[in-house]
């Protein structure tokens, strides 16, 4: 079996030329957003597409949300002073990757801190306090 090239198999048929010619747009798109935007903002975002003239940043993070949309008319003017045909921003938040960063900020107990936990869920008389005392040593014990 020959081997193809990625651009072999994207020019293979109309819609995968249309596909491939988005993607290049696109990534255009996100290299003049990393000129225009500042650094911390623009590595904090992406752009995710550009329909009838407007453009789709995502981002996140609220805050880097809330920069963004402050300094839109500023990107605007950068954009179309760059050739561009970009007549307004569009700013989204996508929690994308919020399974893995709630994974990622799971604390860990020392065993010192889970066996006195532990103890004082066999202690205590208070039902609803015992319960959540024994599903936090069982949460954050080791496996």
């Amino acid at each position: 079996m020959p081997l193809h090239t990625l651009g072999n198999l994207l020019s293979a048929t109309s819609e995968l030329k249309a596909l491939q010619a988005h993607t290049r747009r696109i990534q255009e798109l996100q290299n003049l957003y990393l000129r225009i935007a500042p650094g911390g903002l623009a590595s904090a975002s992406r752009v995710t597409s550009c329909r009838a003239g407007t453009l789709y940043v995502a981002t996140e993070d609220p805050a880097v949300a809330a920069k963004l949309k402050q300094l839109t008319p500023r990107m605007i003017a950068a954009f179309q002073k760059l050739g561009a045909q970009v007549n307004s921003v569009r700013i989204e938040v996508q929690i994308t990757g919020f399974a893995n960063a709630r994974h990622s900020l799971k604390a860990t107990l020392p065993t010192s801190a889970l066996e006195e936990f532990g103890s004082l869920a066999k202690r205590v008389k208070n039902d609803a306090l015992k319960s959540a005392l024994v599903r936090l040593v069982r949460r954050h014990g080791k496996p």
